[in-house]
């Protein structure tokens, strides 16, 4: 591991900006007499320290992504002062996410341990981190809870078993182009005698079935990528009028979409499949629902 990833040396009116830096022992570190600088966009992550003051000024540090650091976050010294941290996201660091030891000011942040730090108005940061979940308006969910309210999710999420399952009508379930990755066994979606729910915009791999509708009503699965299950999408009885839309669906060792008897009135369309060791589209009979 190298020491610093980027070292200031007594600069002034310097800029750091749109950088990814992990693996250091300190990503950023500015030294005595470093002032009037700015930082932004800049991602650190992975380090022992994300970025360290020492006896510097009135420098700059906006909407920068500070995670993950095996000791501190942002670390400002006493003899720093006039610093400003605005719109930075400081999350998930092991000891402190901001140490403030010195004279400094911010606001807008997103932190959750800080040590002498408030933003402007604020105990602490504006906003708390968000753990690794589905965020939704009141709570947030992760695998093997019933989703009660709409959500999207934050980031990719591993399973033992079932990951969601629906346990409200009329809600959202947006992956936001995250995935939820399972065991082999369980459910990635469940959606049992619910109606109205939507599951879109969501990786599912790796799940005994990506997406499972029982006596589900008008229910919606849409721009989602489903492969690497044994089945990839199942309507099983009782389901009716759910839209399976604009789905890839891939690579399962089973059916790609497989509508069981008794599921009926269902409209599967702009769908892809590819690669699934079962049939792309299986309908036992009586099913009676619309592909194209």
């Amino acid at each position: 591991m190298h020491e610093y990833g980027i070292r200031s040396g007594q600069k002034t009116g310097f800029t750091i900006q749109n950088i990814t830096l992990k693996n250091f022992s300190q990503a950023i570190f500015l030294d005595p007499g470093s002032s009037g600088g700015t930082i932004a966009n800049a991602t650190l992550t992975e380090n022992i320290y994300g970025l360290q003051m020492s006896d510097a000024d009135s420098n700059t540090v906006s909407e920068s992504v500070v995670t993950g650091n095996s000791h501190t976050g942002i670390h400002m010294d006493a003899d720093s002062e006039g610093n400003i941290l605005d719109q930075n996201t400081v999350c998930d660091n092991a000891i402190s996410d901001i140490t403030n030891d010195g004279v400094n000011s911010g606001d807008d942040n997103t932190c959750s341990d800080v040590s002498n730090w408030n933003d402007d108005g604020a105990s602490g940061c504006t906003f708390p981190c968000v753990p690794c979940s589905c965020v939704g308006a009141t709570a947030q969910f992760v695998c093997g809870d019933a989703v009660t309210e709409s959500c999207k999710l934050n980031c990719d999420l591993t399973s033992t078993g079932n990951c969601f399952t629906a346990g409200a009508d009329r809600i959202v379930i947006d992956g936001d182009g995250f995935s939820i990755t399972g065991d082999g066994t369980g459910n990635g979606v469940t959606i049992d005698a619910k109606s109205q729910v939507t599951v879109k915009n969501l990786t599912i791999h790796a799940f005994g079935r990506g997406a499972s509708l029982s006596s589900a009503i008008a229910c919606k699965l849409q721009d989602n990528t489903i492969h690497l299950n044994t089945d990839g999408i199942v309507l099983a009885a009782n389901s009716s009028g759910n839209l399976v839309d604009g789905n890839t669906i891939q690579d399962n060792t089973g059916d790609g979409i497989r509508v069981e008897a008794s599921a009926n009135s269902n409209t599967i369309s702009n769908n892809t499949t590819g690669g699934n060791s079962g049939d792309g589209f299986y309908f036992q009979s009586h099913a009676e629902s619309t592909a194209r």
